[in-house]
């Protein structure tokens, strides 16, 4: 009986640019090894840009933000890079904003449009809680940079635990996690379908907001060169000349 793999390449059929969000979680302390750089930019499809998380909330910085992003701005191909952080609803937004600023640098965050947070936790917060303080850190970001910050999260995350039909939805860009957790990377049109679902079009999210989708959550991280087993897939949704635009390559 043949095995049914764990940790899913990413689907060949599928045309949208490749990306990745990377984390702690992609490597290990020695002995567990380094991350294979000429495994990474040899693998196909080839990856065009990466998140790498900053940190969490107010008080916590991901060990790894800086060694990922020194060493994609060293690879052997530009690769843009871009932070996101993750929200805590249940902390003061401005001092989130401020941790996110201290690890990445206004500068460094003012290099493209692609920085984000993510916003998928409650954490005991209600729908207006939750919604109030993700407008919160985005806006204390945008104030600083004049760049409207994307937003990280899940279509039933907000149909579930934030306000349907905020005003300043309008005003953001999102990339939607859309994995199912067999590994297998699910097709990102399948958002399209999600949002005219009966309980999702009240919710406030349309299709032209949406940049990217996360297609899988258990992808092959031993395929690109990572320590992990484990990797994040994101799939861009629009055109190459919109790719350009954000990422800084215009």
């Amino acid at each position: 009986m043949a095995t049914i793999p764990l940790y899913w390449r990413p689907n060949s059929q599928f045309v949208q640019k490749l990306m990745l969000d990377i984390s702690q979680a992609q490597r290990r302390l020695p002995p567990d090894g380094d991350t294979d750089w000429s495994k990474f930019l040899a693998m196909l499809p080839p990856v065009e840009a990466v998140w790498i998380r900053s940190g969490i909330s107010w008080g916590y910085t991901d060990p790894w933000f800086h060694f990922f992003r020194d060493a994609l701005r060293a690879a052997g191909r530009p690769i843009p890079t871009a932070a996101y952080h993750v929200i805590y609803p249940s902390q003061p937004a401005l001092a989130q904003w401020k941790k996110k600023r201290a690890i990445v640098g206004v500068e460094n965050i003012k290099r493209n449009g692609a920085s984000m947070w993510d916003g998928e936790l409650r954490t005991g917060q209600s729908r207006k809680v939750v919604t109030q303080r993700t407008f919160e850190v985005l806006d204390a970001e945008a104030q600083e940079t004049g760049i409207m910050p994307l937003l990280y999260t899940r279509p039933y995350f907000v149909r579930d635990c934030m306000e349907w039909g905020a005003s300043w939805y309008d005003n953001v860009r999102f990339v939607m996690a859309l994995y199912t957790w067999s590994g297998r990377e699910r097709n990102p049109n399948d958002i399209y379908t999600v949002l005219k679902e009966p309980a999702m079009k009240n919710v406030g999210i349309t299709a032209n907001r949406i940049v990217a989708v996360q297609t899988a959550k258990m992808g092959n991280g031993r395929a690109y060169g990572f320590q992990s087993r484990a990797l994040d897939y994101d799939r861009w949704m629009l055109d190459t000349v919109a790719f350009n635009e954000l990422w800084g390559l215009a």
